[in-house]
């Protein structure tokens, strides 16, 4: 039984505070909400039957009443479709692969044409669904499942990218990073291979160069070229 004690709530909350100043998050940003999955107390506007002992301290939001306040990201509609493919397979009733993407700018729409990357190969969407339900266009901020024709099935990886063949994503073999450090056993030096998570994909790459060293609060440089 949840106990809603105040002192926990508290030390918990001092304990994440730091740890997500930290890493970058701004406090304004961050939201404790004390509430009880298994018994249900504050998840919703109706906060239940459970949390008299929560009362006397806490006058704030219930769950659900904090994430409908807040903003709704803006959506790149009008920027050339990129997609991040999450899975791969074969199924269904359509023939065809079926590939689930998560579109981050753009739109599709069936019957159109994806560039598949890094390959360049181009395919058909024959048919766009979400919960079941078929769809003529899908646009940035959904993840839904295509059905596409033409294409070989190797050409298709988790972590590749589905983008608009008259504007191609650009690639590249070297990009420049900020990385985020915790407490690591070897150091971070020039040709020292490191596993990258890209949307769904895991590649090993080498750092080349170590151009300077952040603060982890201020992000302002506190030195240049460190080896």
């Amino acid at each position: 039984q949840t106990d809603w004690s105040e002192s926990r709530y508290e030390e918990i909350k001092t304990i994440l505070s730091t740890f997500l100043n930290q890493t970058g998050f701004k406090s304004q940003s961050v939201s404790f909400i004390p509430c009880s999955g298994l018994e249900g107390g504050n998840l919703m506007v109706d906060k239940g039957k459970d949390i008299i002992k929560l009362l006397p301290w806490y006058q704030g939001p219930s769950l659900i009443e904090q994430l409908e306040s807040l903003r709704i990201p803006k959506r790149l509609y009008e920027c050339p479709m990129r997609c991040a493919i999450i899975d791969v397979f074969r199924g269904g009733f359509v023939a065809g692969i079926n590939v689930i993407v998560r579109i981050e700018t753009g739109f599709l729409s069936t019957g159109g044409k994806v560039m598949v990357l890094p390959s360049g190969e181009v395919a058909t969407i024959k048919a766009i669904e979400l919960d079941g339900e078929r769809l003529e266009y899908a646009a940035s901020g959904a993840t839904v499942q295509l059905i596409l024709q033409g294409i070989d099935p190797s050409y298709l990886s988790l972590g590749g990218v589905l983008c608009d063949p008259s504007q191609p994503a650009p690639m590249s073999r070297r990009f420049q990073a900020q990385l985020l450090v915790f407490d690591i056993k070897v150091p971070l030096t020039i040709g020292v291979p490191v596993e990258l998570f890209a949307h769904h994909s895991t590649q090993i790459v080498r750092l080349s160069k170590l151009t300077a060293l952040l603060s982890k609060v201020t992000g302002e440089v506190q030195k240049s070229n460190p080896r």
